[in-house]
């Protein structure tokens, strides 16, 4: 019999939603054994809100990571090395606050482009840049892509400059209703200089990563989780998780970088950060 678990709130990967509800998986692991025999290299990040008081889990999703060109490296530089380990291991997850996430205050109809080439949004808790793309009802069946050419500063109510991926006009397939997620993607690229805005580290330890399963090209994989207690950890939404392999954040550190939606972390409610990293 199977505890009880509440449905996925998000998940950002297409197959999840072509199944019919039953079929669906319900745990990190039978999300895995979908997702990781398919071809190609995946990385899966798993966040979970739960009372800070019982227990109980509250939320939880499943997003899309993205294994940055410092941490491809880095696997590249540890296992082909003259002697000992050529780079420092990522043993550091930071979440932070420094990704725009936010939620559209006016409501997108399918078939038709966005007023203006914009849109309407809370305001942005972090500015999103130039060029970004963006997920539209990030983590559902409805989930869709656009970009902006122009970006949007922090506080901000709207992002311009509204395209298709690739340039042109976005038109979105699906209807979007205010309150649904606009999220930037996490870039390869994620690079940042010092610590995130809004920056809280935990140190990884040998606990905290699961064995190493899997064989053969893109199904070697381990799952590294780190939960971040409510009552520690200082009460905000964050909307960035990073692994890292210096703390506080320099230069070259970020391996693996996801951008959520939205995780809140208070007195009474905690988050578990889960990543499985396949190579």
């Amino acid at each position: 019999m199977r505890l009880f678990l509440p449905d996925y709130k998000e998940v950002a990967f297409p197959e999840y939603w072509d199944r019919p509800a039953s079929k669906r998986p319900q745990t990190l692991q039978e999300v895995c054994d979908m997702l990781l025999p398919l071809p190609g290299i995946r990385g899966i990040w798993e966040i979970i809100a739960s009372d800070a008081r019982t227990g109980e889990i509250l939320e939880r999703s499943i997003y899309k990571n993205a294994i940055t060109d410092v941490g491809a490296q880095d696997a590249i530089g540890n296992l082909f090395a003259a002697t000992g380990a050529a780079f420092n291991p990522m043993n550091v997850m930071c979440i932070s606050t420094d990704a725009g996430s936010s939620t559209l205050t006016t409501a997108l109809t399918a078939g038709t482009p966005p007023g203006s080439a914009t849109l309407a949004v809370a305001a942005l808790p972090a500015a999103i840049p130039a060029n970004a793309v963006l997920k539209l009802d990030y983590g559902t069946g409805s989930e869709e892509s656009c970009a902006t050419t122009a970006g949007a500063s922090a506080a901000a109510t709207s992002i311009t400059g509204i395209t298709a991926v690739g340039g042109g006009t976005f038109t979105p397939a699906f209807s979007h209703a205010i309150g649904k997620t606009v999220v930037p993607v996490a870039l390869v690229t994620d690079n940042p200089s010092g610590t995130p805005t809004g920056g809280v580290y935990l140190s990884l330890v040998g606990g905290d990563y699961s064995s190493i399963t899997g064989t053969g090209i893109g199904n070697r994989t381990r799952t590294i989780t780190k939960k971040f207690p409510g009552a520690s950890t200082a009460a905000a939404t964050y909307t960035w998780c990073r692994l890292a392999n210096a703390n506080p954040i320099v230069s070259g550190a970020v391996g693996a970088s996801c951008i959520v939606p939205q995780a809140v972390i208070n007195s009474i409610t905690d988050q578990t950060f889960a990543v499985v990293i396949k190579l």
